[in-house]
């Protein structure tokens, strides 16, 4: 059944748009609202909510999923890179409005990341990772908040907390103990914070 699910899914890849949506809605039960376009993508998820004016681009790949959710007016550009964990976790990536997520990223969504509204993940090659190996392999999830720009080429550490109203300089190594505050200016390696002036 797996198998068949699978292919099906690679198959719809290549339909047109609205015929695509069609097929996502009414037969996997998605949740996809009005304009919605989604390019040559594969979405693999059990739970997927895709707000109004939603655009994911070309080639990513998003695999066995939990949920996958993104917010109203935000955008997935190209080449980026969803991967699961264990059954057991969360497996959830969920995305607020307005947000805008560029090319070429990884994100390890097995203990789950979750980003608030107004959020930009800017440049390519930035990874999130939301596992780690501890006396075993545990899940620990990653949580952005809203109104963040996140420079190219940064590495988010699994269980690390991003407050509002920050900004995260290119080449950052966020570290999971990372204490901010909000408003913050994160930058280095590994970070370290400052307050932004107003």
């Amino acid at each position: 059944m797996r198998k068949i699910r699978m292919f099906c899914l690679l198959l719809i890849i290549f339909f047109p748009n609205p015929i695509k949506i069609f097929i996502y809605k009414y037969i996997y039960g998605w949740k996809i609202e009005k304009n919605v376009r989604i390019g040559l993508s594969f979405i693999d998820a059990e739970k997927v909510i895709l707000k109004r004016n939603v655009r994911i681009g070309h080639f990513n790949t998003i695999k066995q999923l939990k949920r996958f959710e993104i917010g109203e007016n935000s955008s997935l550009m190209n080449h980026n890179r969803f991967i699961n964990g264990k059954e057991k976790w969360d497996n959830a990536f969920i995305v607020g409005e307005n947000c805008g997520i560029t090319s070429r990223h990884l994100f390890d969504s097995g203990g789950g990341i979750y980003i608030g509204n107004d959020v930009i993940i800017a440049g390519a090659a930035t990874q999130i990772w939301s596992h780690e190996v501890r006396k075993g392999t545990i899940p620990r999830p990653v949580y952005i908040g809203s109104n963040i720009y996140i420079g190219a080429s940064v590495l988010i550490a699994p269980g690390a907390n991003i407050p509002s109203n920050s900004i995260v300089g290119l080449g950052t190594v966020v570290p999971s103990k990372l204490v901010a505050e909000e408003g913050s200016l994160i930058v280095g390696n590994p970070a370290q914070t400052k307050k932004r002036k107003s």
